[in-house]
């Protein structure tokens, strides 16, 4: 692995050794039958778990409802529909957990990646705040030297149709932590990633504009439309 990998395997071992995040189960070397394509010099394969903290968000209470959860409220609850409905970043919520419901659950970082795994598969956002998120999402928290987590969302808003046939054809479809642990991503050296992320920012931009401009054209054709009707 590369050496940006090795820094971040190094800050993790550190951080798991603190007490502060748990030990993840070993994972298997990749073997070159396993790597779908081949990569530009300095890219290599990796897995969400060797890039930084990556786990399930906790709601062990039950029932999910009970009241004392979220009597004071006081920390955010993100749940999967807020994740789905954010353009990038979350930004709202609607639940809070009280103490109690905290103390069942665990508070995750803003900047958090957020991953879906059951009813809506695979949507993704970043948390705008720190808060917490049951075990139907999946958190991934960037280690350095990664500066942030917008490289590995853009991967998984690519990776998303492949997430989707994992998904069981029942009503309620899921997928499962080990599959996204399974996942391979191709990672570039840091510079370039950097390089990538400022360019699918700035490409997002332009056609957020162009959307404007589309619609706006739209409403002065029907204005026009709307005038010659009235004049005949």
């Amino acid at each position: 692995m590369g050496s940006y990998i090795k820094q971040i395997r190094a800050e993790k071992d550190r951080l798991i050794l603190d007490g502060k995040i748990k030990k993840d189960k070993p994972l298997p070397a990749i073997s070159d039958e396993e790597k779908p394509f081949d990569l530009p010099q300095g890219w290599e394969w990796a897995r969400f778990p060797e890039l930084g903290e990556f786990g399930r968000g906790k709601s062990k209470h039950r029932p999910r409802n009970d009241p004392a959860l979220f009597n004071p409220g006081v920390y955010p609850l993100v749940q999967t529909g807020e994740v789905a409905r954010a353009d990038k970043v979350i930004y709202s919520y609607h639940s809070k957990y009280s103490e109690t419901g905290l103390a069942q659950s665990k508070m995750w970082p803003a900047g958090t990646l957020c991953i879906t795994i059951a009813a809506n598969i695979a949507d993704s956002a970043l948390l705008g705040f720190d808060a917490c998120f049951p075990d139907s999402v999946v958190g991934f928290v960037p280690l350095q030297p990664l500066d942030d987590a917008k490289y590995l969302q853009t991967f998984i808003e690519t990776a998303r149709s492949n997430l989707l046939a994992f998904a069981p054809s029942t009503a309620q479809k899921n997928i499962n932590l080990e599959i996204l642990t399974s996942v391979l991503i191709p990672v570039p050296p840091l510079l370039e990633m950097r390089r990538i992320v400022a360019r699918v920012e700035a490409l997002r931009a332009l056609c957020g504009q162009l959307r404007q401009r589309l619609a706006a054209s739209r409403d002065t054709q029907g204005q026009l439309a709307s005038a010659l009707l009235a004049q005949g």
